[in-house]
């Protein structure tokens, strides 16, 4: 039995997407703000997988996939979660369903950027057994002006700590 629901995103799911994703700003890559008009002219153009997760009948979040490559059978991965949901326990669980959801589509190989100042990310994605790679760049302006490192971390499916 499936403890979350995992699909696509909808319309109907852009308020609570831009709710999840302005609260959690702070930790992305670009760190605006944005209103709920400019969400929805991105979503009729979005390039990147959304997957909306849901717990017992709530909304909590999202996955966001990106570049799958067939061939090297990889893809980019990353999640939000909302705040009220935060720090119960869901990630671990939440992460192996979706792991187990993106292998029986036929990746074995999950990447991700994480910002150096997401501590709370980091910990959980070594806890799950992602490598570090020796990727790390300054490549992240922020609105303020400052510039933080992104670190590349990699896992195959088979070294999944869950």
């Amino acid at each position: 039995m499936k403890l979350f629901n995992i699909r696509d995103m909808s319309k109907e799911d852009v308020p609570f997407f831009l709710e999840v994703r302005n609260e959690c700003r702070e930790y992305l890559d670009d760190d605006r703000e944005f209103s709920l008009k400019q969400c929805y002219e991105w979503f009729k153009i979005k390039t990147v997988g959304i997957l909306i997760i849901e717990y017992q009948d709530n909304k909590i979040g999202y996955f966001r996939t990106s570049s799958p490559d067939v061939t090297n059978k990889s893809i980019w991965v990353g999640a939000d979660l909302h705040k009220d949901y935060r720090g119960k326990g869901l990630s671990k669980k939440m992460y192996k369903q979706f792991f187990e959801y993106l292998y029986d589509q036929g990746f074995e190989t999950f990447i991700l950027n994480v910002l150096e100042i997401n501590d709370r990310a980091i910990s959980l994605y070594k806890k799950i057994g992602f490598q570090e790679c020796p990727i790390r760049d300054n490549a992240i302006t922020r609105s303020d002006g400052k510039s933080y490192n992104r670190i590349r971390m990699k896992i195959k499916y088979e070294n999944i700590q869950l």
